[in-house]
């Protein structure tokens, strides 16, 4: 709710009718293995969600060693800022500034099996799946 006040709607904006055309709150856990787990370059619609928010369920150097998340900057540099970030940690950035997710631990063959990796909790307003002409998240150069 907090959230969506920042981002200039009410508390519970999409909270108390449903449907195909109606934005819909999600939580997602994600796990990025090692080898494997990565975001491109891209920006979040800021429509339905001014901010993102997310909670860091894991640790850089200690359940992976390279990559996660970083922002780009206006000489069009990736800046790392998950060495920087602890367990329980909460991210809030505009939806519009370009970021991404560095591949984890990309000197190791992927493995899904394993719980090592980035562990990762997003908190989102999208279009329903169902919307016809829904927007979702763009690449970014």
């Amino acid at each position: 709710g907090l959230v969506k006040v920042f981002g200039g709607f009410d508390y519970d904006s999409f909270t108390t009718e449903f449907s195909d055309e109606l934005p819909i709150d999600r939580s997602q856990i994600a796990h990025y293995p090692p080898g494997a787990g990565l975001i491109p370059r891209h920006n979040d619609p800021w429509h339905n969600q001014k901010l993102i928010l997310g909670v860091y369920m894991s640790k850089h150097g200690e359940d992976f060693e390279q990559g996660g998340i970083y922002f780009v900057d206006k000489d069009n540099q990736d800046v790392l800022v998950e060495p920087e970030i602890e367990r329980g940690d909460a991210v809030v950035a505009y939806a519009t500034i370009t970021h991404g997710v560095a591949k984890i631990d990309p000197h190791k063959e992927p493995d899904w099996e394993t719980d090592q990796g980035r562990w990762f909790m997003g908190l989102y307003t999208n279009d329903s799946n169902a919307k016809k002409d829904r927007l979702t998240s763009s690449l970014a150069k």
